[in-house]
């Protein structure tokens, strides 16, 4: 069984604090309610995700710079099934799941294999076209090098 908690690095939780503000009472902000501008330090660590239903599957539209530059390759474009590490039952995919399923904003460790990094923070907040079916996944990867959180990217 996956864990899930509320962020604990400073990136997880600006973006958590963001996506309430978007919402604006409403169950599920939308995309339309995402301006960049209001959170330009955070977009390195941000992901958008395609939510495809019947069957579940979800597509990389956007991941920031931070991540990319930290990964084995751009997933940009590709389909969770096609990465033999995020499809099911990885803890991406469950993260992922999650949030489709609850409709509420899903966080967890992922363990990761680096030199420097044990394990990244990854979060999903779920977005609606209609404001109740989850169409997309605002998301964010925090690295974490050391054992103590919060983690805190410069001048957020």
């Amino acid at each position: 069984m996956q864990d899930f908690f509320e962020p604990a690095s400073h990136v997880g939780q600006r973006l958590l604090d963001h996506w309430h503000k978007m919402a604006n009472g409403k169950a599920l902000p939308a995309r339309a309610d995402l301006d960049p501008a209001h959170i330009p330090r955070l977009l390195s660590h941000l992901l958008l995700v395609d939510v495809r239903h019947d069957p579940l599957d979800f597509t990389y539209r956007l991941i920031g710079t931070g991540i990319v530059d930290r990964s084995a390759k751009d997933y940009t474009g590709m389909r969770v099934m096609d990465i033999p590490m995020q499809r099911p039952p990885s803890g991406i995919w469950s993260l992922y799941q999650a949030a489709v399923e609850t409709g509420q904003p899903q966080c967890t460790h992922i363990p990761y294999k680096d030199e420097s990094t044990r394990f990244v923070e990854m979060q999903a907040l779920p977005l609606s076209c209609d404001g109740k079916r989850v169409t997309m996944l605002l998301g964010s990867v925090a690295f974490e090098q050391d054992e103590e959180m919060p983690m805190s990217v410069n001048a957020l």
